[in-house]
Order: C-alpha cells, then sequence, then structure tokens
C-alpha cells in the first residue's frame, strides 16, 4: 500500500464499516477528515461536500489543531472525539 490513504480505505473494508473518505490535509499526513456518509445520503451532495472538505483541508494543514474544529463548523458536527498521546 502506497500510502495512509489506502490503508485506512483497505482497514474500513476489511472492518465491515460504513464507506469511508479520508482526506489528507495537503502534505501533513498527520492530520485529516473522514468523511462517512450514511447508505442512503444523496450521491450528489456526498460529492459537494467531499469537494468542499478537500478544499477546506488546505487551511487545516497550518491552523492550530486547538482551531481546527471552527474551519469545518458550518458543515459538520463533532460527534466525538479522541486524542492519542
Amino acid at each position: 500500500m502506497d500510502s495512509i490513504d489506502m490503508i485506512l480505505s483497505h482497514f474500513t473494508v476489511q472492518s465491515d464499516q460504513l464507506p469511508s473518505h479520508f482526506i489528507m490535509a495537503g502534505d501533513n499526513h498527520s492530520r485529516g477528515v473522514l468523511m462517512q456518509p450514511l447508505p442512503f445520503a444523496d450521491k450528489k451532495l456526498i460529492s459537494k461536500s467531499d469537494d468542499e472538505l478537500v478544499y477546506l483541508s488546505k487551511e487545516l494543514e497550518q491552523v492550530n489543531w486547538n482551531n481546527a474544529a471552527n474551519i469545518y463548523s458550518h458543515i459538520a458536527n463533532i460527534i466525538a472525539e479522541n486524542k492519542i498521546e
């Protein structure tokens, strides 16, 4: 597997989770967004959301991590948050 995107996508398929799209924050492979739409979601709206998340991920690459949620607050809600130390 050539990239973290491929590894995460492979894990999603192997673990029987909903299809997911991992959007990395530019060249910063330690930051990114997971989009996991529900099975009945409108594919056109998913595509539009995906485009916006890719655009916003450029800002995520350099923003202070404590302010990262503010980038997406107009289109998403935080459901859960974990920190790995």
